[in-house]
């Protein structure tokens, strides 16, 4: 199966006072929490790595995280 997975949490740390949201970069991301989500009936499970990784965060003012990631993911029958 290949979806797009698409998480939001607000994060209050994040806050910030820029007149819009922020885009962060993929040398970035990991240095952010990300919730440790799991696919119960997964075998295997993959991110897509084309050119680069493939996944984008964007933060709001408020502090709140809008994460996309393009997933590949086998699954038990």
């Amino acid at each position: 199966m290949d979806f797009f997975l698409r998480q939001l949490w607000v994060d209050p740390r994040l806050k910030h006072n820029y007149n819009g949201t922020l885009s962060v970069s993929n040398m970035m991301i990991n240095k952010l929490w990300v919730p440790d989500t799991y696919f119960e009936n997964s075998k295997q499970s993959t991110f897509h790595k084309v050119t680069s990784i493939n996944k984008m965060i964007s933060i709001s003012p408020d502090g709140s995280v809008h994460y996309n990631a393009r997933s590949v993911i086998t699954a038990t029958k």
